[in-house]
C-alpha cells in the first residue's frame, strides 16, 4: 500500500511536484486507439477503456491527478470526465 491507502507503484515528489512518471505505467498505453482524450466516447469504448482502467496499476494515481488538475473531458481512471463537466454546468 502506499500513502493515501492506494496501491501501486510508490513515486518520489521532484523539486517541481509530483512526479508524473506513472503516466509511464498505464495501461491505457496498451490501448492508444481508444478515444481516452475525447469529450464523449460510444458505450462500447466507454465499456472497453472500463476494463482497461480496471487492471490498471497507476489508477489511483491517474485518479489523483485527473481531480487535482480539474480535468473535465476524457476517460480517466475508470471514469468519464464528460460525465464530471456536465455535473458542473449543471451546478452553475
Amino acid at each position: 500500500m502506499t500513502r493515501g491507502g492506494t496501491t501501486g507503484p510508490r513515486l518520489r515528489r521532484s523539486r517541481r511536484g509530483p512526479s508524473r512518471r506513472w503516466m509511464l505505467l498505464g495501461a491505457c498505453l496498451e490501448a492508444p486507439d481508444l478515444p481516452w482524450l475525447a469529450d464523449r466516447a460510444s458505450m462500447a469504448d466507454t465499456t472497453k477503456m472500463r476494463a482497461v482502467c480496471a487492471a490498471c496499476p497507476v489508477r489511483h494515481h491517474c485518479a489523483d491527478y485527473a481531480d487535482a488538475a480539474g480535468i473535465v473531458g476524457g476517460f480517466w481512471a475508470g471514469r468519464a470526465r464528460w460525465d464530471v463537466s456536465a455535473q458542473i454546468d449543471r451546478v452553475s
